[in-house]
């Protein structure tokens, strides 16, 4: 058998060079097989960018609101409901506007209330303040 190693020694790297080609050519064509299945699945699901692009549209919008509740609000006067029947949140907002140096036509105006009520509530309020600190 010794006598035979000089022949078969030149043959022995091809002889370990085809298995490892074999196995080469195995994983490129498996790896191949691996990337066209998923290439399938990917393709095979267009809504998700229809979904993507629906979602970014969706956070737009609620950025937008975000930005909307964030921004400072009006004045009372401008979402002041119709005037209604006089009652103490309405004498409450009167003397608040009489606090704050507003004259009574400018309560008037700002409340939607005639001229007249507003007095009065005024009067009212000092008679009372007057004949609370007499007691």
């Amino acid at each position: 058998m010794l006598d035979r190693l000089p022949v078969l020694l030149p043959w022995l790297p091809l002889a370990l060079a085809i298995p490892f080609a074999a196995l080469c050519l195995y994983l490129v064509l498996a790896l191949k097989r691996e990337v066209r299945a998923l290439t399938k699945r990917v393709s095979a699901r267009p809504e998700l960018e229809a979904d993507i692009r629906r979602l970014s549209a969706e956070l737009e919008e609620l950025r937008s609101r975000l930005e909307d509740c964030q921004q400072p609000r009006a004045s009372t006067a401008a979402w002041m409901p119709q005037p209604a029947a006089v009652n103490l949140n309405r004498r409450g907002q009167i003397l608040r506007l009489h606090r704050k140096g507003k004259s009574l036509q400018e309560i008037a105006e700002i409340l939607q209330v005639s001229h007249g009520e507003v007095g009065l509530m005024v009067k009212v309020h000092d008679i009372s303040a007057v004949s609370g600190s007499l007691l």
